[in-house]
């Protein structure tokens, strides 16, 4: 988002400078971005959602397998995407190909690793006799490299300032993906496993456009031992609490899985999930807002220092829990509804409806959280957002275990809300303590 020029001070009113409308243009690719990849995403699951009708595990499968994906995608953006977004225009600005291999090594030996994590999550299952998930897992494993290296060129590029070429590439993955898993579900063919297949083969096209760039012979060297120290020293305390906040919202499928009896376990996860489909409608929203807020916040840092962002972060947080109060309360009164539109199954849609109704209030909670996460990295204090992590995964070790132990999914939203309520609760604490430590020292 570019600068107000009012508030900037710097251009007569109703003019901008070549640099404002170019940021302006290029956050606006990533937003259009941002939400071509979440109506990507919601077809592909809604899509599979349909299955339930006949079979619940391979969207069961699809679930556990996507909550792996994203904890492997938090992991990676941990160390790897958030710290090249810094570095990037910074210290590696003059040789961004030699920096951009090292990189590349680097999730290399990250991919493989990962890779272990999803092979070995695949032969419990196979020795359980679950063959459906013990393919979807192995799939993931074969396929993740593709799925994790297209969003690692995404977020290079565009901390580049590169948006035309990725939004290119990332509508035409799109429009595969979303022709591929149609094609798919009118055959009659749609699974986890297969679904997978088909974004990895998305991901492959969208290299075919773009990818990340080659060391140019004139650049300066870099070397890896470099490079992941930097890595190392930015992006640990945003790793230690990502990883630990993974644990507290995100394992709520996989404790269905473990917990509930086994004849009904699979198909409880694929409940799980399509409740869960329901309120993500919200995440884009909260995505566009929050790179908003980040933009600005970084501007009022500059500009006006901890005053300021504090007026952004208010700011932020009265229009997204005004916003997202208004799709709570539509998600809460056409629940049944929705999620017969979902399911297609109606005696399902109104099982759930009570399980949705509540899950109504995560949104709301996710609105009052991000923007104090995003305070605390505005001010320079990520590890105060350790704590609250720690609440939430505490909340769900203790209570979320035995709600999903006695009532299945109402059982797992009710730990789900409960531990976004201990993490907002831990994030506005450390960012108020944080605000207060940044005023006195710049009194």
């Amino acid at each position: 988002m570019s600068v107000d020029p009012a508030a900037a001070g710097d251009s007569p009113a109703g003019a901008s400078s070549p640099l404002e409308r170019t940021y302006g243009r290029e956050e606006a690719a990533i937003l259009i971005d941002q939400a071509a990849l979440s109506l990507t995403s919601f077809v592909t699951e809604l899509l599979l959602v349909r299955t339930l009708q006949s079979d619940p595990t391979e969207y069961a499968s699809y679930v556990l397998a996507g909550n792996l994906l994203i904890a492997f995608l938090i992991l990676q953006n941990s160390i790897l995407a958030i710290p090249l977004a810094i570095f990037l225009p910074g210290a590696y600005r003059d040789r961004p190909g030699a920096y951009a291999q090292q990189l590349l090594r680097i999730q290399n030996i990250l991919c493989a690793l990962l890779g272990i994590v999803s092979l070995a999550t695949a032969a419990v299952f196979a020795i359980r006799g679950e063959p459906v998930f013990a393919r979807t897992l192995a799939v993931l494993a074969m396929t993740q490299a593709f799925l994790l290296g297209r969003e690692l060129v995404r977020r290079f590029h565009f901390a580049a300032r590169r948006t035309g070429r990725t939004l290119r590439a990332d509508l035409l993955s799109a429009a595969f993906q979303i022709a591929a898993v149609s094609a798919l579900y009118l055959a009659g063919a749609a699974t986890g496993a297969g679904t997978l297949g088909v974004m990895a083969l998305a991901c492959a096209l969208g290299f075919l456009v773009t990818r990340l760039p080659k060391a140019d012979a004139h650049e300066p060297a870099v070397e890896l031992s470099e490079v992941w120290a930097r890595h190392r020293r930015l992006g640990i305390w945003i790793l230690a609490t990502n990883m630990v906040l993974v644990g507290g919202l995100f394992a709520y499928p996989w404790l269905l899985k473990m917990f509930r009896p086994a004849g009904t376990a699979a198909a409880e996860v694929a409940h799980f999930g399509a409740v869960r489909m329901l309120i993500a409608v919200a995440h884009p929203l909260i995505l566009a807002v929050n790179a908003w807020t980040a933009s600005r916040a970084s501007h009022a840092r500059a500009l006006g220092g901890p005053a300021a962002i504090h007026r952004e972060i208010l700011r932020s947080t009265l229009f997204l829990g005004a916003a997202l109060s208004a799709v709570a309360f539509a998600i809460a009164c056409f629940a049944e509804p929705l999620l017969r539109f979902l399911t297609g199954t109606p005696a399902l849609a109104l099982e759930l409806a009570p399980a949705a109704r509540l899950a109504a209030f995560v949104v709301l909670l996710q609105s009052v959280a991000m923007p104090a996460q995003i305070g605390l990295n505005t001010l320079e204090r990520p590890a105060g957002a350790l704590p609250g992590a720690l609440g939430a995964l505490l909340v769900t070790a203790t209570l979320g275990v035995l709600w999903t132990l006695h009532d299945g999914v109402m059982g797992a939203v009710r730990g789900l809300l409960a531990a976004q309520a201990a993490l907002v609760v831990g994030y506005w604490i450390a960012y108020l303590a944080a605000l207060r430590r940044a005023r006195r020292e710049a009194a």
